[in-house]
């Protein structure tokens, strides 16, 4: 699906809003505050978040289309990857300015991941190929 150019147009001047929102929270050590310092964080316990969100509500804040990156699939990648999944893009963390997409919705599943059929097999000429259907992906357009 092709945007109309007008729109396009709109959404990379959202993207590069939030990146250079995230850069600086990031160059005043107000991003990542729970993530640890080794990929920019400040490693400062889980509350620290949580007073930050609520101060930040009473602002409308730029910062939706890095959303996925920074709240879900950054988080996981640095709770349950491996230094190879952790390592696996350049920089730190923490000042991450790139989109990523969820890919978990299915025609026979949707989103019970417990039920998901697409796999992902790893070759030595291929590092990373998926079998299965997709129904909907999360800011994929943008990504």
């Amino acid at each position: 699906m092709r945007l109309p150019k007008a729109r396009q147009h709109q959404q990379q001047s959202e993207i590069d809003t939030a990146r250079t929102y995230q850069r600086a929270l990031f160059e005043a050590a107000l991003a990542g505050l729970t993530w640890p310092s080794v990929y920019g964080g400040q490693d400062l316990p889980a509350d620290a978040d949580s007073i930050f969100e609520e101060e930040a509500q009473h602002f409308e804040l730029p910062t939706s289309p890095l959303t996925l990156a920074l709240k879900v699939c950054g988080p996981a990648v640095l709770q349950f990857g491996t230094s190879r999944t952790e390592g696996a893009t350049p920089g730190s963390h923490a000042a991450r300015e790139e989109l990523w997409c969820q890919l978990w919705s299915e025609p026979e599943a949707g989103s019970d991941l417990a039920n998901v059929r697409t796999h992902a097999t790893r070759s030595p000429t291929d590092p990373g190929s998926s079998t299965g259907n997709k129904i909907w992906t999360s800011h994929g357009a943008r990504c």
